[in-house]
């Protein structure tokens, strides 16, 4: 197997776990009360959204996304840990 053909086997795996994530994100946010997975759906959006992008934005404005993105979900994995802390309530 090429380098090639090892790379594109693992775009492919990742795919297929974004599309499960998105599908089980939407499974959750539909039948939940919590707002956390809306905000991760929406994230998703987001990560999904960007190699649309990569073509007409710099390098500098990639790399800066890809941190709002990266702050942006430790932030909502953040707020669904304290909020499932029952500590945090007191």
């Amino acid at each position: 197997m090429s380098r090639n053909d090892l790379q594109q086997l693992s775009a492919d795996r990742q795919q297929t776990c974004l599309a499960h994530l998105m599908r089980n994100g939407s499974f959750v946010d539909e039948n939940s009360d919590d707002d956390a997975p809306f905000r991760l759906r929406l994230w998703l959006g987001r990560v999904f959204a960007l190699p649309d992008e990569i073509t007409i934005i710099n390098a500098l404005t990639l790399r800066a996304k890809q941190r709002r993105l990266e702050r942006d979900l430790e932030a909502i994995l953040s707020a669904d840990r304290l909020s499932a802390d029952p500590r945090s309530s007191g």
